[in-house]
């Protein structure tokens, strides 16, 4: 029986939270072009391994507490349904980033098509879901709790930003998704 936490969940808006991790993923992508155009390759390494365990958890979010709400409370759940298939693509390029090794020739150019397909993504969470799930009456007060509280429990599991191998290893054994189903089980 895992070991019961207390712990002080500031009351934050969902969409701000999500967005605030948009902004931490895009600018992390920046930081990855930097480093990679400086001839920096192992700290442009450990930045995209950065990008793949802040995008695991940020991925692991929405399916788990987002995407529920939103498809609730949608009508076009469509957009839900489109927004997990492109996970489920992402978390392929995850995995084989968060395996792969910097002198691998392909590797930049990995990085360089998730982050085209995450922008896009987040563009379309951005321009179209996030109003409409503003306008919906949910209290995204209450639902930022949750992905607050299970955000620090993904962190201290899956360890963010730590140069972790094992974490492309796990993801690739499991269909994403299901990691937090089996832990809770």
């Amino acid at each position: 029986m895992p070991a019961t936490r207390i712990a002080y969940v500031p009351s934050a808006d969902a969409i701000e939270l999500l967005v605030i991790d948009h902004d931490k993923i895009r600018k992390l992508f920046d930081d990855f072009n930097r480093s990679h155009a400086a001839g920096l390759k192992h700290e442009a390494e450990r930045i995209a391994r950065q990008v793949c365990a802040e995008l695991t958890i940020h991925a692991t979010l929405e399916q788990e507490i987002f995407y529920p709400e939103a498809r609730a409370e949608l009508d076009d759940t469509d957009l839900v349904k489109q927004a997990k298939v492109e996970h489920a693509m992402e978390q392929q390029l995850i995995g084989q980033i968060a395996a792969g090794f910097i002198d691998d020739d392909k590797y930049a150019a990995k990085v360089r098509v998730l982050r085209e397909n995450i922008e896009r993504h987040m563009r379309e969470e951005e321009d179209r879901m996030f109003p409409n799930m503003q306008q919906s009456g949910l209290e995204m007060q209450e639902i930022g709790a949750r992905i607050l509280a299970r955000k620090l429990d993904l962190i201290a599991e899956l360890g963010a930003g730590a140069d972790n191998r094992r974490m492309g290893k796990r993801r690739r054994r499991s269909e994403f998704g299901n990691y937090a189903s089996r832990r809770a089980a």
